[in-house]
């Protein structure tokens, strides 16, 4: 049987709009009224409003969903409050890092369709962590509109300058990435770009 009171969360995420009825395992219900996943009206058997959302924590059982009433006004809406923003900021942040997981996938498969060519490959034996790399790179003078990949972040270099590191949580700084890849045996691969391409692909993670 489904937890109630994440089933709440899951509608006001997903932006539900209807009726919708939480049964729990003994016969108890709530009726919840929802528009674009706010809540503007809640009917208990033991009373009305807020105060009857926090039932839903204790409760396991089923939503079952309709359509709102013709005759339905919604007036103030209802926020949920403690407990429910806990779960909902957790749930929201859950989300954000899927889109990070998305958008740093995207980016690597950009990157593989678009490079000019691979100028150096570090196979994982070869404990080495970005400042490493970076100082090969630029005693080799490969170090302008390049683009230096492992598996944990991608890194853009221009002029010898490092304009932004890219990860599965969104841009982190080279402190970080530092940390990373002395805790992690990379893969690193090293690609050289077209101008135009190198700035495209990387002011696309600022859109």
């Amino acid at each position: 049987m489904k937890i109630l009171a994440i089933e709440l969360v899951k509608l006001i995420l997903e932006k539900r709009t209807g009726l919708f009825i939480f049964q729990n395992n003994e016969g108890g219900h709530i009726r919840i009224y929802m528009i674009n996943g706010k809540i503007y009206n809640v009917e208990g058997m033991y009373g009305d409003g807020k105060t009857e959302l926090s039932r839903l924590f204790i409760w396991h059982g089923d939503v079952i969903e309709k359509p709102l009433p013709k005759d339905f006004i919604p007036k103030e809406e209802i926020e949920p409050s403690g407990f429910y923003k806990v779960l909902i900021w957790k749930a929201m942040q859950s989300t954000k890092e899927t889109k990070y997981d998305v958008i740093f996938d995207n980016l690597k498969y950009k990157i593989m369709e678009n490079f000019d060519c691979m100028k150096l490959e570090i196979e994982k034996g070869l404990f080495f962590d970005l400042d490493r790399i970076v100082e090969i790179l630029n005693s080799k003078r490969i170090n302008n509109n390049v683009v230096i990949m492992c598996q944990e972040f991608i890194t853009f270099m221009e002029e010898g300058k490092i304009l932004g590191i890219y990860s599965k949580d969104g841009f982190i700084d080279y402190e970080k990435a530092m940390d990373i890849s002395k805790c992690v045996v990379c893969h690193w691969r090293i690609y050289e770009f077209p101008e135009d391409k190198f700035r495209e692909i990387f002011n696309s993670l600022s859109d």
